[in-house]
C-alpha cells in the first residue's frame, strides 16, 4: 500500500513554499502539486505541519481524495 505525506517545496522569493503530497510505493515516489502556497509564519518550526485552519483542511481534503481513489482502483 501506497503511502502519502504532505512535503514542502523550497523557499521562494516572496516568502512562500509550495505544498506537495508525496506518493510513495515501495521504490517509486512522486510529487503531486496541490497549488497551495504557504507562508513560513503559517507552518510549525517543530511538528512542519500548516497552521492556517483553512490551507490545511484544502491540503487534507486532496490528500484523502487521492487516498480514495488509490484504494478504489487497487485490485
Amino acid at each position: 500500500m501506497a503511502t502519502i505525506t504532505t512535503e514542502f517545496g523550497k523557499l521562494s522569493s516572496k516568502g512562500q513554499r509550495a505544498v506537495y503530497l508525496r506518493v510513495r510505493d515501495k521504490k517509486t515516489e512522486k510529487r503531486i502539486a496541490t497549488g497551495v502556497k504557504v507562508d513560513e509564519s503559517e507552518i510549525s518550526p517543530r511538528t512542519k505541519k500548516i497552521k492556517n485552519f483553512e490551507k490545511a483542511q484544502t491540503v487534507e481534503k486532496l490528500r484523502m481524495e487521492l487516498m480514495y481513489k488509490m484504494t478504489s482502483i487497487a485490485p
